[in-house]
């Protein structure tokens, strides 16, 4: 009987020392293929898999490990072709990214991917969650820098100031059944620059566009069946006050979204005034027989929006 139990003892000796042994191997496989895994083949993969034929492409400065299941990515960079051939790129940039991959789902068939982005100080956070039948996005952001980040490419104008809000969507995978609702108020948005070129419809030659002090914007858009519908946009700053309402008609992908959109925009006689081209530019488009018809009794300026994201055209009308 003491020599069974003695046996025993020893051959539950062997069988953790040999746990012990698969464990360390393990480890330190897992930690030399951590170290020595080559990022920069999968950021070069990635960005070649993010690039489209259609003139998109992904630029990704460094790619590197974060925890067990996550990397960062620095420097990126997403560019769209423009609708015309002597526009500049439509761009988005990220100064970083951390994307996490949550492990425990997937085990029901689920992909949930935490995320954490910085632009110009500005923070985003959130998850996109996927299954087989729809996908799950929850982000919420602040004080982005808006010209950091590129969106006045998409508008062919410079774009400055601090965006927040929260976006929460459901995107199935038909287009025509996507809920849910977006939020975003800017802080000290500024439109132009003294440089790039306004081209009003009707006016090819366009004009140098002042800087305009656009204040405080708010967009609230509501999702249901595929199409977003502006239930508030306004912007009261002290060169402009913007109303606006209409719809957007998602796609996928997102630059194919086509906006219907009516803007009421209102400018100061200050900024009217502001320089001697400021001044000459509203002449001129007060001479212009649909700008006139687009300009109510208040001096308010209406402008149709349509297109697409990737081509987004403005019309005077009323």
């Amino acid at each position: 009987m003491v020599e069974q139990t003695k046996q025993a003892f020893q051959l539950r000796e062997k069988l953790l020392l040999s746990a012990l042994y698969v464990t360390f191997f393990i480890g330190v496989f897992m930690t030399a293929l951590y170290w020595t895994f080559p990022y920069d083949r999968l950021r070069d993969f990635i960005a070649d898999k993010l690039s489209a034929t259609d003139g998109t492409s992904v630029e990704i400065g460094e790619l590197g490990p974060v925890g067990i299941s996550g990397v960062r990515v620095r420097d990126f960079t997403y560019s769209a072709k423009p609708a015309t051939a002597d526009a500049a790129p439509n761009v988005l940039r990220l100064s970083e990214v951390t994307a996490k991959l949550s492990l425990l789902p997937l085990l029901f068939g689920t992909q949930r991917v935490a995320l954490d982005a910085d632009v110009g100080g500005g923070t985003l956070e959130g998850t996109v969650e996927r299954n087989s039948e729809t996908r799950e996005i929850d982000l919420e952001f602040s004080a982005l820098d808006v010209g950091k980040l590129g969106i006045g490419s998409w508008l062919a104008l410079p774009l400055q100031g601090k965006l927040s809000g929260k976006i929460d969507l459901s995107v199935p995978s038909e287009v025509a059944k996507i809920t849910g609702s977006i939020n975003l108020e800017g802080q000290g948005m500024r439109v132009g620059d003294g440089k790039a070129k306004l081209k009003p419809p009707g006016m090819a030659a366009g004009f140098t566009l002042d800087e305009i002090d656009a204040g405080k914007l708010k967009v609230t858009l509501d999702v249901k069946n595929g199409i977003a519908t502006l239930t508030h946009c306004s912007a009261d700053g002290k060169d402009l006050k913007l109303n606006g309402k209409g719809s957007i008609r998602l796609a996928d992908p997102w630059k194919r979204s086509r906006p219907d959109l009516d803007l009421d925009l209102t400018f100061s006689p200050a900024y009217k005034n502001k320089s001697d081209r400021t001044k000459a530019m509203f002449e001129i488009l007060a001479m212009q027989p649909d700008w006139q018809r687009a300009t109510g009794p208040d001096g308010a300026m209406h402008l149709h929006v349509t297109g697409t994201f990737l081509a987004i055209r403005g019309t005077p009308g009323r």
